[in-house]
């Protein structure tokens, strides 16, 4: 009898399934599955204790915080849980590299992670501890190409590209904004520092007393001293972003900012460009000098790449998700193209597609500037998304921009016509930088708030509001800068039903507005909007009677308004579903349209 039992207990063994505390990502357990004992993955590890960025984020919005005082903070709160943190799993990795069962590894604190380079076991050892969180594959990460491109010829001696008009820009810099005292970055293929629409505003020529290694950063073995841009992406989006010639060529938006970069992405010779170069890169833009009582961080921070399920990311992929959000608290706006994978719907590329906020990840569609009309690129990728918040549907993109024949700088000295969501999504970069030259010390959610409630609405021939293709329209950047410098407020509280049961999922609209905002969880909402004005908004939610309320805004204030929803009278209705021939067609599922 005792025999039997020990064979039982050792088959219930064999057979049981194995149990992590660290949650391995589905796709990494099939690259898992496929490798050898002595095979190497490249996995990004999550821990489990993370800084409280959100709660710190609002905290520095009721303070009314600096832009130096909230880098500051946030740079100091990351890297206190990293202390806690990463001496002990420092020290667990190290004795994994004595054991062969990892390779290398190196940590992060701009969340707090690591990215380790590991042997199969490797991976389900480190799965296995307390302290982990999430484990993923470090993917390559790619930059979305040019759909179209052309020569342009030699720059102009005067003049603005008609793109810029479009969003309003020479209108923003007659009145004073033109982005002086900020500064601009993109994380792409690099930027060529001698391009003369670039060179005499590179925040690190030390010909101004700037420090290369403070705006330039090169993550790879083959690390270039000064900027340097071996395919031309990188050139081409920070023209738009801020490029102008002393002639007067002017290809970009923020004419006066400074541009810092770093060349993480598609840098060519056969080296993968992954997901923890563009996490090192995010790590250093937050803090380029290393020290966090000098603030030093971009105010936008450019991403013309992104990555498809053909690339295999899955969609709805976080692995970068927390590194953005906390970039963000930081002080620096992360802006995305939407990608090239259109016309088709929900085409948005990784991590653009996320839309866990209203603000995050703030995509960027392409119109054809050149025509009066602004019609969507048929390139350009569009929505809904399923990444919203519980895996809500979720309209893409925020915005649009001109992305079509858009001529800017191309290693050399020369300049190119492009097309795509990479032309559109800079515009949106160097506009962010141009609003903080109006209103330095706003965050960044309430720049996103402006940028989205001052769009002008498309197609003009048949506005609807926010919707799938355009997003929230086409920015007005003159108009943004004007709500920039005169203020901005905010409204929240919470949406009841009659029992006093947070209704998750209601939406508060204002009318007369596209503004609109979601309850979460807890029934509460946030919502900014135009200062020294009244509001009307309504709340509503299927199965619920409506509620209204007003609300008055003012500069840098939050007033509050809750909502009551009380329930529907509820009615039945049934019927049959059957086929063109009259047959029953069991298993179809009937939904409400709208709900």
């Amino acid at each position: 009898m005792a025999r039997s039992i020990t064979l039982c207990l050792a088959l219930v063994m064999l057979f049981a399934p194995a149990v992590w505390s660290g949650q391995i990502s589905p796709d990494l357990m099939d690259e898992l599955n496929g490798l050898t004992a002595s095979d190497q993955v490249e996995v990004l590890v999550m821990f489990q204790n993370q800084a409280d960025i959100s709660t710190l984020n609002q905290q520095l919005k009721m303070e009314k915080s600096t832009l130096a005082e909230r880098n500051r903070r946030v740079i100091e709160a990351l890297q206190a849980t990293a202390s806690e943190t990463q001496p002990a799993l420092s020290a667990y990795f190290d004795q994994l590299v004595n054991d062969g069962l990892i390779q290398k590894y190196r940590m992060f604190w701009i969340a707090n992670m690591a990215m380790v380079t590991s042997t199969k076991a490797g991976v389900f050892e480190i799965a296995s501890r307390a302290d982990i969180a999430d484990l993923y594959i470090n993917y390559d990460v790619v930059g979305e190409q040019p759909v179209d491109s052309k020569d342009a010829g030699p720059p102009l001696t005067t003049g603005h590209e008609i793109g810029l008009d479009k969003i309003n820009a020479p209108a923003a810099w007659q009145a004073g904004f033109t982005g002086a005292g900020r500064v601009v970055m993109n994380i792409d293929t690099g930027v060529d520092g001698t391009h003369p629409a670039l060179a005499d505003r590179f925040r690190g020529d030390v010909d101004q007393d700037g420090d290369v290694d403070e705006s330039w950063f090169d993550p790879y073995d083959t690390h270039y001293p000064t900027p340097r841009d071996d395919n031309s992406h990188g050139t081409h989006t920070m023209g738009t972003i801020c490029g102008r010639t002393a002639a007067g060529d002017t290809i970009g938006v923020a004419i006066d900012a400074k541009w810092i970069a770093a060349g993480a992405i598609d840098r060519g010779g056969g080296i993968p460009r992954t997901v923890a170069d563009a996490i090192a890169s995010s790590e250093w833009a937050v803090d380029p000098d290393g020290n966090p009582d000098t603030q030093d961080n971009p105010d936008a921070i450019g991403n013309s790449w992104g990555v498809t399920t053909g690339h295999g990311y899955p969609p709805c992929d976080q692995t970068f998700w927390t590194v953005i959000d906390n970039v963000e608290a930081a002080g620096s706006a992360v802006v995305f193209s939407a990608g090239n994978e259109g016309p088709s719907p929900n085409s948005l590329r990784r991590p653009a597609d996320r839309g866990t906020t209203p603000y995050n990840c703030f995509s960027v569609g392409a119109v054809d500037g050149n025509n009066p009309s602004l019609p969507i690129a048929n390139f350009s990728s569009r929505g809904p998304s399923d990444c919203g918040p519980n895996g809500e549907q979720v309209i893409k993109p925020e915005v649009v921009a001109p992305g079509v024949n858009v001529r800017s700088s191309i290693p050399g000295g020369g300049y190119a016509y492009y097309d795509g969501t990479s032309m559109a999504s800079p515009h949106i970069t160097g506009s962010i930088a141009v609003i903080r030259s109006a209103n330095p010390d706003l965050d960044v959610e309430t720049i996103k708030e402006i940028l989205m409630s001052t769009a002008v609405d498309l197609p003009a021939s048949n506005p609807d509001g926010e919707e799938n293709t355009y997003g929230h329209g086409i920015i007005d950047l003159y108009e943004a800068c004007l709500v920039a410098q005169t203020g901005y407020g905010f409204v929240e509280g919470h949406v009841y039903d009659e029992d006093s049961n947070p209704v998750e999922g209601a939406v508060i609209n204002v009318l007369n507005s596209t503004r609109r905002a979601f309850a979460d969880e807890d029934g509460y909402y946030h919502l900014g909007l135009p200062a020294d004005t009244t509001y009307d908004l309504v709340a509503s939610f299927f199965g619920h009677l409506p509620d209204s309320g007003q609300a008055t805004i003012v500069a840098d204030e939050t007033v509050e308004l809750d909502f009551t929803l009380d329930f529907a009278p509820f009615g039945a209705l049934e019927g049959h579903v059957t086929d063109l021939d009259m047959n029953p067609l069991e298993g179809a599922i009937v939904r409400v349209a709208d709900t």
